[in-house]
């Protein structure tokens, strides 16, 4: 699961953008923040989790789950006591870890400055004309550092 390593020349010699190019140092930055990120979740560490994250979390995922409460922006505590466990065993996040296939997204959102895509489906991989799947992972740049800010899946 270290995507650093195999993802460096890549990350090096492109851009990942959809919008305003990510900076080469940004995107190993943020690989390196995800790579943490996902090895908390396997062996989670809550006081380790809560300084690599924003104090809110913006959950799309947690929709689903049977404690949602209507809003997707969570405290921290709230997602890594209630939340965590559930989406480090759902299959999203299982197949997330063992996916090549990324692509980072600066945005403008006020909580997330870049958006991890990681494709858990390809198309047409669960059923013909199924458009593919993939896990995004928001992350906030807070005093030079890349934060846990959110998850998503896509669809």
């Amino acid at each position: 699961m270290k995507w650093l390593f195999l993802l460096t020349p890549l990350l090096l010699s492109s851009s990942f953008s959809w919008g305003q190019p990510i900076k080469n140092r940004d995107s190993i930055e943020v690989m390196k923040a995800v790579d943490v990120l996902f090895e908390l979740f396997e062996k989670p560490d809550l006081n380790a989790l809560e300084k690599i994250s924003t104090d809110k979390i913006y959950c799309l995922i947690c929709s689903d789950l049977a404690e949602f409460n209507g809003d997707y922006l969570i405290d921290r505590k709230d997602f890594f006591e209630n939340h965590l466990n559930k989406i480090r065993h759902s299959d999203s996040f299982k197949l997330a870890t063992k996916s090549k296939d990324i692509v980072l997204h600066n945005t403008d959102k006020p909580d997330t400055d870049i958006i991890v895509f990681i494709t858990v489906y390809q198309a047409n991989e669960i059923a013909p004309g199924h458009e593919g799947g993939q896990l995004g992972i928001h992350l906030k740049k807070v005093n030079g550092k890349f934060k846990f800010a959110g998850m998503e899946t896509i669809p």
